[in-house]
């Protein structure tokens, strides 16, 4: 889907639960409409990884209610985050 050097796929089976959080929003159904995750650091901070939100659920700011939830999370650890990939413009919190 993406060239190869723009994959920053992260391997799961490399990250144990303490390094990696996840958000899943779900439709009232149960069905999953959109996902993010945060990665944290040794150094510290957290690395947004990806959010993503599935076509015919786009336009009802659920990208803003994950991205605020993570952010939650961050600040709760007391982790400086980070966002640098396709999508994201590069920032620090």
């Amino acid at each position: 889907m993406y060239p190869a050097e723009s994959n920053h796929c992260l391997d799961l089976s490399t990250v144990n639960e303490e390094q990696l959080q996840c958000v899943i929003v779900h439709d009232e159904g149960g069905t999953p409409a959109g996902c993010g995750a945060l990665r944290f650091q040794a150094d510290g901070s957290a690395e947004i990884k990806r959010v993503y939100i599935r076509p015919q659920y786009r336009g009802r700011k659920l990208g803003e209610q994950i991205l605020c939830a993570i952010e939650t999370i961050a600040s709760e650890k007391n982790r400086s985050y980070y966002g640098s990939k396709q999508g994201f413009t590069s920032y620090w919190r």
